[in-house]
């Protein structure tokens, strides 16, 4: 009795936490992003304060075993909260608590979806709907900024789509929605002008590609080939198709590819080089302990565009390692599912590289807004993953 109830628990719960993930990218994508400190007042903030309790529920309830890239990513936070509280030293006001609060964020969704995962239809559909939703209205703005309708940092929310893309390749089985996903986030990407996107997709759907091949065909080498020419045809196809849209409405998409070099990334050669030489320079606490939430941005008037610096930066020399034992601990745990032939590898490896070109070149973890749905699958992913294999054991 206390099972099933366990169980159907864990259902609703599940389904609940895959309708905040579609409020959260829904209303992120509709209202428009803000990750600045003042970034209080949005439904969004009110959304990603429950799972504060969410995820003490879950602790409390739970019969998993957090796996150690909970226990890296854990150590981040704590470490990045005690040098955030070290070096405060401003008015304590809401912006400043909430700010506060969200340095955990990623870890409160990565646990709550680990622990309430489930195999659900209704859980399944409300997150592929919301990426569909998110595309949908990624495309209505792109096509606005590309015709002068909107601003600049609105093609930014492509990335919630982006996120959400890796959902939809093990949620769905049908050829012909993965097929519409697949062409509605290249054209949505391609469209958006964002060069990491663009870059970041195109690579996450060849690794999701070539290792969907070795978990299914792990010694066959004229599959193997095949997938390898097949993939060419389709990079054939995105870049043919891509230059035919550049050249017809002067995007100048491709004009910015190519001054990628040249250009540093839109100014982050300048941003990095004054960030680490600023870091230098600093004395040895602050090296080591780091500067403070928000410190880069105080220094250069943006974020970093690269997460592990921007950690360096501001939380010093220990959360900075805690964050790339974190991203290693995912790769451990990428690669072991890989050797099991496991149905989440293939998307799980995509979502790693979409997570890693973000954290490179963008940022994810260090704010509460794109890193929603990469690390909800994450969690998701471990958690069905380590359910797959206790079932496999069981009936052996």
């Amino acid at each position: 009795m206390n099972k099933k109830t366990t169980a159907s628990d864990n259902v609703r719960l599940f389904v609940f936490i895959a309708f905040l993930l579609f409020a959260f990218c829904v209303l992120k994508v509709l209202r428009g992003s803000d990750t600045s400190s003042n970034a209080t007042g949005g439904i969004w903030n009110y959304i990603s304060l429950l799972y504060y309790p969410l995820t003490i529920f879950a602790l409390i309830r739970t019969t998993h075993t957090l796996k150690a890239v909970f226990v890296t990513s854990l150590l981040y936070i704590i470490t990045a909260l005690i040098t955030a509280i070290f070096n405060f030293n401003g008015a304590l006001d809401i912006n400043t608590v909430y700010n506060f609060l969200m340095i955990p964020y990623f870890w409160l969704v990565f646990v709550s979806f680990y622990c309430y995962a489930d195999h659900n239809k209704l859980g399944y559909n409300i997150i592929v709907f919301a990426f569909f939703v998110c595309l949908l209205l990624n495309l209505m703005t792109i096509i606005k900024y590309q015709f002068g309708g909107a601003e600049r940092p609105l093609a930014s929310d492509i990335y919630y789509s982006l996120g959400l893309f890796p959902f939809v390749l093990v949620m769905t089985k049908n050829k012909r929605i993965k097929t519409v996903a697949v062409l509605g986030m290249f054209f949505a990407v391609f469209f958006s002008n964002k060069r990491t996107g663009i870059i970041a997709f195109i690579i996450a759907y060849v690794v999701f590609k070539l290792v969907s091949e070795k978990v299914s065909n792990a010694n066959n080498f004229l599959n193997a080939l095949k997938t390898v020419l097949i993939i060419a045809v389709i990079l054939l196809a995105f870049y043919y198709v891509g230059r035919y849209f550049d050249n017809k409405f002067a995007l100048g998409i491709f004009e910015r590819l190519e001054r990628l070099q040249d250009d540093g990334g839109s100014g982050r050669d300048k941003i990095y080089a004054a960030i680490w030489q600023e870091y230098k320079d600093s004395g040895f606490a602050e090296k080591i302990f780091g500067h403070g939430m928000y410190a880069t941005n105080a220094l250069t008037g943006f974020n970093a565009h690269n997460d592990f610096l921007e950690v360096l930066y501001d939380y010093g020399v220990f959360a900075f390692i805690f964050i790339i034992c974190f991203y290693l601990s995912l790769i451990r745990h990428c690669v072991n599912m890989v050797k099991q032939a496991s149905p989440y590898a293939a998307a799980f490896s995509a979502s790693i590289v979409i997570g890693l070109f973000l954290s490179m070149f963008s940022f994810m973890l260090v704010y509460f807004t794109y890193v929603t749905p990469i690390v909800a699958f994450w969690g998701y992913s471990l958690s069905m993953e380590k359910h797959r294999l206790i079932k496999f054991e069981t009936t052996e």
